[in-house]
């Protein structure tokens, strides 16, 4: 294939732009007037691209000439390329396309320099990078509903095949098989509730079952992630796991090896300091090395870094970019992500809070607050629209096999059964206790 000098390309590409609607409707969406190195070329751009968005039409050569700051030296280039021969489509389509992609990414790495010199955040170079690298002339139009029936319906009926399972039968028969690709999952939770337990479990099951899953936690050290998969394989308590002779341990460890085992990765990044960016860098190194993941589990959404802060300290909106940060992730890696978020974080009893009263903010103790008092938040002012009064109540702890517990009170009901295992009625822990029966756990 024949090279055209850069000169020479710029004019047959603006040629086509200023003559042709269809390679305008293209080239105004990806290119930049940056990009041409000719002053003229650079201004003509502009002009055509601005008029063709306003009007959805071209513009005359005279239109062009009189929205010009320089007039005669537009007019003069206009003239020379009108000599420029543009016949071969496919031609002009494969130049101009391969000349987006090298100013794209000279620019990127342009920008990418000028953050180092500003002391700006250099995360954004992968960003720039990576945006440079996907320009194209040739965008998806979309679905067509008939035009992509077959291919469409393909899809739809081996969407099973696409879902990974939580192997957790009900959860899975509740989301039609499992977690779907491109989806993010977040699971909702008091504290200490056990939102990391029941992530671990559900990417251990995915293990066990030949898939390649990746936890990355930003609270919980690697070992001790481990540990909790060791007990559940095991069967043995946690809290005395390795206090089991080595021999017990490996022999249970052993006995539920399949040889179909996928892999399971645990990556620790800091607390309130990483973000998506650094989860989809480590993600691409995988790649490179030949690992593919079919489901990500992050722990957890409220301690990540949002890449660029709302900087009001508004922590709604910054929670939020992080939910939509993680989403757009499932798009790059093609796999389903979960994760977790605390919905019970409470305050002291003698903490304070900023209510709005005749237009004066002022700060009260929580126990002071009242029916109708608007309370300071991250998303503003909320009008407060029930108050449950202050009590003290009898709490149990419940151990558990694993080793791990939970603490309750009379007011948290549970499934209670026989000794036989059959199920009686969901009970609070005092007539559970009293009547002799139990919890069934796995």
């Amino acid at each position: 294939m024949s090279v055209l000098s850069p000169e020479y390309l710029e004019k047959v590409i603006l040629k086509s732009f200023t003559e042709d609607k269809h390679f305008c409707t293209l080239l105004s969406t990806e290119g930049e007037e940056r990009y041409f190195e000719n002053v003229e070329a650079s201004e003509i751009f502009t002009i055509v691209k601005e008029y063709y968005h306003k009007y959805i039409d071209l513009p005359t050569k005279d239109v062009i000439i009189n929205s010009s700051k320089k007039s005669k030296e537009v007019a003069k280039y206009l003239e020379d390329i009108a000599s420029v021969e543009t016949s071969n489509d496919m031609f002009l389509y494969e130049q101009t396309e391969k000349w987006l992609k090298e100013s794209a990414f000279k620019y990127a790495i342009m920008d990418s320099v000028d953050l180092v010199k500003k002391k700006d955040d250099i995360t954004k170079a992968r960003e720039y990078i990576e945006q440079a690298l996907t320009k194209t002339l040739k965008k998806q139009i979309g679905l067509d509903y008939w035009g992509d029936l077959s291919e469409r319906l393909k899809r739809m009926f081996s969407a099973e095949n696409q879902r990974i399972p939580t192997y957790y039968p009900q959860l899975d028969e509740f989301m039609n098989g499992g977690l779907p690709p491109y989806t993010l999952s977040v699971i909702c939770a008091a504290m200490h509730s056990g939102k990391s337990n029941l992530m671990v479990n559900m990417a251990t099951r995915q293990m066990m079952h030949g898939h390649s899953v990746m936890y990355l936690s930003l609270e919980m050290a690697e070992d001790e992630l481990a540990k909790r998969v060791d007990a559940q394989l095991t069967k043995l308590d946690i809290n005395r796991i390795y206090d089991t002779k080595k021999k017990e341990f490996l022999t249970n460890l052993k006995n539920v090896k399949t040889g179909q085992e996928g892999r399971l990765l645990f990556k620790q990044f800091p607390t309130g300091t990483a973000s998506v960016n650094d989860f989809r860098s480590y993600l691409y190194e995988l790649q490179m090395r030949n690992i593919n993941i079919d489901c990500i589990y992050v722990d957890y959404l409220n301690i990540m870094k949002p890449t660029s802060s709302s900087g009001d300290g508004n922590l709604y909106t910054d929670v939020k970019k992080i939910g939509e940060e993680l989403r757009a992730l499932t798009y790059i890696f093609k796999c389903p992500c979960v994760t977790a978020t605390q919905t019970t974080r409470c305050l002291e009893i003698g903490s304070s809070v900023t209510i709005l009263s005749d237009g004066i903010e002022k700060d009260i103790e929580i126990k002071n607050i009242n029916y109708g008092d608007a309370i300071k938040t991250d998303c503003g002012f909320n009008v407060v629209t029930q108050v449950f009064p202050i009590e003290k109540q009898k709490t149990f702890k419940v151990i558990l096999k694993d080793g791990n517990s939970i603490s309750c009170s009379n007011k948290h009901l549970f499934p209670a059964y026989d000794k036989y295992g059959n199920f009686i009625d969901n009970m609070n822990m005092y007539e559970i206790k009293s009547r002799g029966l139990f919890l069934m756990t796995e």
